[in-house]
């Protein structure tokens, strides 16, 4: 009797707290109706049904890929047929890769990767795990072009711990890709080579830190234009460009002396790109530098640089022995654009007369006569003018730009 009496209270207890609970909910429910805020429904996991032969058509598009490898015009074909399809092609491709052993796994993750949908991200992470490399680069790639910011913290835990340095240095272009300020610690300490060993890597990860352009990345970027290795230098000097610091101007043209030549190519290009007037004279003393393509770049970036000066270097640059460096000078000179009169334009206009006359090459010849008809009506009709009597032949020992 006793033991039915205290079964009777529990259960009225239990009918007691369920109403309590019920009308609790509808007491919250009716004060966010009043403040205006509705209860948000339960949310309503959508299903899409896969027809019969939308099935059959993804598995004939598969079916070469697990044949043999396919070229890249055929995977750009592959992702159009599967945009085509639109989210019936990314279900069944997402399924695809729940399969145990699938020879074109790497083919569909790249495939998601190209259509950019974010409901691919969960099963593309999921093959972060899988054994091969080739598969979990790829899968590194598409979450880097898909730019869902939740395959941040897989993506660092990747760049932390994948023994496989080609995964690492995709996994630090992907959260380069992404942007996310969560990942500039992560890849601050993968620039280290104290951290990283590997200057790919490393490189990849000065890259990022640029294009994610949080402060945090100056110093580190700044201390890896002395890494050992030439292709963190310049990934670091593009990091350091990107990053818009004021300081960057200064390293750059400090770097347009560095004793690799690939750097200061790199350096030299930049200047151009940023097209500061202060930095004509570095540009300049590039034309001295031993390596040609060191000279070519720092003419085209004279050409981008607005002064007195880069007019003057272009100037004297038509007379120069090597036939690369007149054509670039030209090039340089149409880039730049007609001086204003009385700054120049007088001077350029017989430079390139003198070039026509001279030029035994028939490009450069034509290109100057082109630059030389565009000053010549800006001109005031009291300058002097010049006839040209250009060559009718091109002499049999000149150099063909592009020769030596």
């Amino acid at each position: 009797m006793k033991n039915l009496s205290w079964r009777i209270v529990s259960l009225i207890l239990t009918m007691v707290l369920i109403g309590f609970g019920c009308v609790r909910r509808k007491v919250e429910d009716e004060e966010k109706t009043k403040k205006g805020k509705p209860p948000k429904p339960a949310p309503v996991e959508e299903k899409v049904v896969i027809a019969p032969e939308v099935q059959q058509k993804v598995d004939a598009l598969l079916a070469p890929a697990g044949q043999r490898e396919l070229t890249d015009s055929e995977k750009d074909d592959l992702a159009a047929a599967f945009r085509e399809l639109g989210k019936p092609g990314v279900i069944c491709l997402v399924n695809e890769l729940k399969k145990e052993d699938i020879p074109a796994r790497r083919v569909i993750i790249e495939t998601l990767g190209q259509l950019r949908d974010a409901s691919a991200v969960e099963a593309l992470t999921q093959q972060l795990k899988q054994r091969s490399e080739d598969v979990r680069r790829a899968a590194v790639k598409a979450l880097g072009e898909i730019g869902d910011l939740k395959a941040v913290p897989a993506l660092t835990a990747i760049l932390q711990g994948d023994k496989k340095k080609r995964v690492r240095a995709e996994a630090a272009t992907s959260l380069g890709l992404l942007r996310s300020k969560d990942a500039v610690i992560p890849l601050i300490q993968a620039l280290d080579p104290t951290k990283e060993t590997k200057r790919w890597v490393r490189r990849s990860a000065a890259e990022a830190l640029g294009l994610i352009g949080d402060s945090q990345a100056l110093e580190p970027l700044m201390d890896a234009l002395n890494d050992r290795e030439k292709v963190v230098r310049v990934a670091a000097m593009f990091g350091l460009y990107m990053l818009g610091d004021t300081k960057t101007l200064e390293l750059l043209e400090q770097r347009a002396a560095d004793p690799d030549e690939e750097v200061r190519q790199w350096a030299i290009r930049e200047l151009g790109f940023v097209g500061a007037s202060r930095s004509a004279p570095v540009l300049s003393a590039a034309l001295r530098d031993p390596s040609l393509s060191v000279r070519i770049t720092a003419v085209g970036s004279l050409g981008r640089i607005p002064s007195p000066e880069s007019l003057d270097t272009l100037i004297a640059a038509l007379k120069d022995p090597e036939v690369n460096i007149r054509a670039a000078a030209v090039e340089a000179l149409r880039t730049r654009g007609i001086p204003p009169v009385g700054q120049g334009s007088q001077k350029l206009f017989d430079a390139l007369a003198e070039l026509i006359k001279t030029e035994p090459t028939d490009n450069v010849r034509n290109k100057a006569r082109a630059l030389y008809d565009l000053i010549k009506p800006t001109l005031p009709p009291s300058s002097p003018g010049t006839t040209l009597e250009t060559p009718t032949s091109t002499p049999p020992t000149a150099e063909t730009p592009g020769t030596s």
